[in-house]
């Protein structure tokens, strides 16, 4: 008779357990038709009922990430900043689970930017020491439109380590838009050293921009590109230089990247006065 009880509790647990499952899975495929749906509310909803109710269930962690995600496409990005904040800081979930929410963290930090300045700039600069290159590029690229060059260590890592071609392009814009003269000397050395080192040279871009007003302190800077960098060195110049360049050389920039393999190393490609400032560009 004890045998019995014994099996039946077992088997009454087990159902009890199935059925549970059925009904956390059958609140998650509601979850997840809202979201497809883009009914952001009724999504949010699920999730957080699937996520008090089930708080072991293995979509738990998922479900946070989407709740967040629907926090953010509803327009509540504190509500979803703490969501994500709270994913990383438990660390109880899968790694891509949270390498999502550090993500969104970076994204969401950016964008709110101007309701907490300090925090959300930390939140930034936390980015940059993180284990994962992805995440520390990211927060690169936030500081850096915000116009702060605390990412230039992220950009010259990749500089010297990358080997694709699109991160490496990314991260020389970057530098040169955010680097001191000293930095885009650095620069020079690095893009150049590889092509030493496999006994090529390259036709090469030069440009030298060369302060006229003498209390200036970067009075010069030179500054070394491959040829196939040619749209990041034209983007190098502010809008004041490209009118100069283009009213005065009278050249269109960016139909003249097409020539370049024509043209022999030494030619100059132009060079004008715009303001307080000589610029030079040829080929070397």
């Amino acid at each position: 008779m004890l045998f019995i009880c014994h099996t039946l509790l077992i088997v009454s647990l087990n159902v009890s357990t199935l059925q549970t499952g059925a009904e956390e899975f059958e609140l998650w495929k509601q979850a997840r038709v809202h979201w497809y749906n883009k009914e952001w509310s009724e999504a949010a909803r699920a999730y957080q009922d699937l996520i008090a109710t089930y708080p072991d269930s293995p979509r738990r962690c998922k479900s946070e990430n989407y709740l967040g995600y629907c926090y953010d496409r509803m327009g509540n990005k504190k509500e979803a900043l703490a969501i994500f904040e709270g994913i990383i800081k438990r660390g109880d979930c899968k790694a891509e689970n949270i390498l999502d929410a550090k993500g969104e963290r970076l994204k969401l930090a950016h964008e709110l930017i101007e309701s907490d300045r300090n925090r959300m700039v930390q939140i930034l600069l936390d980015g940059l020491s993180d284990d994962n290159g992805d995440i520390r590029l990211q927060a690169a690229l936030f500081l850096s439109n915000l116009d702060r060059d605390d990412g230039l260590p992220v950009f010259f890592e990749i500089v010297e380590k990358e080997r694709d071609i699109d991160l490496r392009d990314t991260a020389i814009k970057h530098i040169l838009k955010l680097g001191s003269k000293a930095d885009k000397e650095r620069l020079d050395r690095l893009i150049k050293r590889p092509r030493a080192e496999a006994g090529v040279k390259p036709k090469m871009i030069r440009i030298i921009i060369r302060q006229l007003d003498p209390s200036s302190d970067d009075t010069e800077v030179k500054l070394n590109l491959p040829i196939s960098l040619y749209n990041i060195a034209i983007k190098s110049f502010n809008d004041d230089q490209l009118n100069a360049i283009e009213e005065q050389a009278g050249i269109d920039l960016k139909k003249l990247q097409f020539n370049l393999e024509d043209l022999q190393s030494g030619h100059v490609l132009f060079e004008v006065v715009t303001g307080q400032e000589e610029i030079k560009m040829f080929l070397e």
